[in-house]
């Protein structure tokens, strides 16, 4: 399995410029974020230590997604096409075993992202505001910002980037599964981009099923167990992105069991 995690990785590190456009990205989306901050009116107490948290939504919903649509449908729809999946079969190796692989890169990819923006934006924020004497969070709900010490502010900023993880990788299991489905890497990133869409516009609509939709939690999963945990509102949110990551490779184990690779 180690071998099989080792070279899903370095196909991803070494075959494209995916993950450099990405960090870019991630660049270029903080210095819109400090823009923004510094030039259009928008009451929010900034420094260096809670400017991480209000770039989090924006990492985690207009940035990683795409990237895992794009990793994933290399590692799929991509290599069944060029046939580099036949080439991993020809070994002893279980078929559940090649996807469990892939998530897991998947997951070890997204979680250097992750590390990735947390310190860019630290880097930002220490660079044009200072770090600040205390961590404010800011909330709509709230009439004024809950103050926490920086230590615990830090804490909880960390632990909402890493959470955030979780729904990426659930949403590349879906990935997976439409990957398996369509024999074109442009339709299935095609596929994959209009479900992102059409979900978060339906939980855009309809407030009452938005805990129940996947992509609900690329932005909110960290203010529900970091910032404004409940206990309810914690286990529907582990359940929820439980089910739809076991159905997902479910499915796709299903399809890959019955798919002729060797072609």
């Amino acid at each position: 399995m180690s071998n099989l995690i080792k070279n899903e990785l370095l196909k991803q590190l070494l075959g494209g410029k995916k993950i450099y456009i990405f960090m870019a990205a991630i660049v270029f989306f903080n210095l819109l974020g400090v823009f923004e901050l510094n030039f259009v009116d928008i009451e929010y107490t900034i420094n260096a230590q809670n400017y991480s948290l209000y770039m989090l939504a924006t990492v985690v919903l207009y940035v990683l997604p795409f990237y895992v649509i794009l990793v994933m449908t290399d590692m799929i729809t991509t290599e069944y096409v060029q046939g580099t999946l036949k080439d991993t079969l020809l070994h002893p190796v279980k078929r559940s075993s090649i996807l469990a692989s892939k998530l897991i890169a998947l997951f070890i990819l997204i979680v250097g992202f992750i590390t990735f923006s947390l310190v860019t934006n630290y880097i930002f924020g220490v660079g044009f505001w200072g770090w600040g004497e205390q961590f404010v969070y800011e909330d709509p709900n709230y009439a004024t910002g809950i103050v926490y010490s920086s230590t615990e502010g830090i804490l909880r900023t960390i632990g909402g980037y890493y959470i955030s993880v979780l729904p990426l990788t659930v949403f590349g299991l879906i990935v997976m599964y439409l990957g398996f489905l369509f024999k074109s890497s442009g339709v299935t990133v095609g596929a994959s981009f209009g479900l992102f869409i059409i979900l978060n516009a339906i939980g855009g609509m309809f407030e009452a099923v938005r805990p129940y939709l996947f992509v609900s939690y690329f932005r909110e999963l960290a203010s529900v167990v970091f910032f404004e945990a409940t206990t309810y509102s914690i286990y529907v949110s582990f359940i929820v992105l439980g089910i739809y990551g076991v159905v997902g490779f479910a499915f796709s184990l299903k399809i890959f069991n019955n798919k002729d690779i060797f072609y």
